[in-house]
Order: structure tokens, then sequence, then C-alpha cells
């Protein structure tokens, strides 16, 4: 499996020092920006006006699942091993195509055999998952 470091755009929208020294919270943004292919910036905002008609936090599932649903993302409930336990995000990143998978208080953005984020996550409980509507 790989990893790549990625901020998701946001030190080049703000100037900002790399993520990798501290913990920003944005990884609702970050991911979500590099899912839908856009800027760190447009994201963050329509996030922000979403928080502002729900009254839910950019980073709460009620304001960002409404943002992925009316672009075209399905939510699914986690895969389950046949015991009914949890797989870890590396096993599941086996499979082609894009995800935004929530590990423990997080989200990641995985994309053919990938992990694009500020840090390696691959060995975390990989609970549900958003993935783009098929047409």
């Amino acid at each position: 499996m790989k990893y790549v470091y990625t901020d998701g755009g946001r030190r080049a929208e703000y100037g900002m020092k790399p993520l990798k020294k501290y913990n920003s919270g944005d990884c609702v943004v970050r991911s979500i920006a590099q899912a839908l292919g856009q800027s760190y910036r447009d994201t963050f905002r329509d996030l922000l006006d979403g928080a502002y008609r729900t009254g839910f936090m950019p980073n709460e599932g009620p304001c960002y699942g409404e943002y992925l649903q009316d672009r075209g993302w399905v939510k699914s409930p986690p895969l389950r091993r046949p015991g009914g336990g949890l797989y870890r995000l590396h096993e599941l990143a086996a499979k082609p195509g894009t995800a935004l998978i929530h590990t423990r208080r997080h989200l990641t953005l995985v994309r053919d055999h990938t992990i694009y984020d500020t840090w390696n996550c691959q060995y975390q409980w990989a609970y549900s998952y958003w993935t783009p509507q098929r047409a």
C-alpha cells in the first residue's frame, strides 16, 4: 500500500507551514477537496456555508454528509469480516477506485491503492465510507 503526504492544498492557498508538525483538525476539508478535485479554499468556504445553514460544524457528519450527497457521493456502512470484525484501512485500500473512509475521529482519502493524507493511517480501523455514485 502506498502513502502520499498531502495537505490538500492548504499550504498553497494560505501559505501556512506544512501540517506535519501540528494537528489542524482539517481532515474533512483536506480529504474532500482532493476527492472532488477542487481547491481547499472553495471546499472550506462551501463547508462553512453548510455549517451556517445546518448548525453543525464543517467536520461533523450531518454537515459534510449533506455536502457530499449533493455532489453525488453515497455513504456505506463499514465492510466487515465474515466474523463481524472491522477491516484495517490498508486491507480495504487494495480495491481500485476512490473512497473517503472514516477511521477513529478522522476522514481520509484512498484512491487506487494509495492513502492521501498528512499521516499514514493505514493501520487504523475502517468504519463507514463514501464513494462517488456510479452513473
